[in-house]
């Protein structure tokens, strides 16, 4: 199977919003946001990001054929001081398509988009800290982790403990 991952464009927003929330369905653990509030938002940010093709807020995707496999956000901060910088967001592979590389694939060309964008220098991500399968994914890509938020999330009597992880323009090498 071919995989190709690039932007998602103006008209894909339904696929965007089904495999994003079938995130939530499938790892509700691994998020900070909840399916059941998710499904009852009229119109998600990135939907809005895909739709007017934000040049600084974007959504990539792997696709087999038309399918839609994976998707990684990317948010640039917006204030003067901190326009530098930009966070990866939303990362998922679907079940069917993991262990093919097609997360690396995916955060590969994210990172590569990104540090396309003049000026943007670092991009940060987080993921729940007992994820292993993320933070090894992150670190073959070149993140580093800066920090762990203990007690980052909670759901009723439970909490979760929150990586912080970032990469430099300067230190990261493309892979593919």
């Amino acid at each position: 199977m071919s995989v190709i991952c690039r932007r998602l464009e103006p008209g894909e927003e339904g696929a965007y919003r089904r495999l994003h929330l079938e995130s939530l369905l499938t790892f509700p653990d691994n998020f900070g946001t909840r399916y059941e509030d998710q499904r009852l938002v009229e119109r998600l940010p990135f939907e809005d990001f895909i739709s007017t093709a934000s040049e600084d807020n974007f959504v990539f995707g792997a696709f087999a054929e038309r399918e839609l496999l994976a998707i990684a956000g990317f948010r640039r901060e917006g204030r003067p001081k901190t326009r530098h910088r930009g966070e990866i967001v939303q990362m998922f592979v679907s079940p069917a398509a993991q262990g093919r590389r097609i997360g690396e694939m995916l955060l590969r060309s994210v990172v590569e988009a990104a540090f396309f964008l003049p000026g943007v220098e670092s991009i940060e991500l987080s993921a729940v800290a007992d994820n292993e399968a993320a933070r090894k994914l992150y670190e073959r890509v070149g993140f580093t982790t800066y920090g762990i938020r203990r007690r980052h999330f909670k759901s009723g009597d439970r909490y979760w403990d929150q990586r912080f992880m970032e990469l430099h323009r300067e230190t990261y090498r493309p892979r593919f």
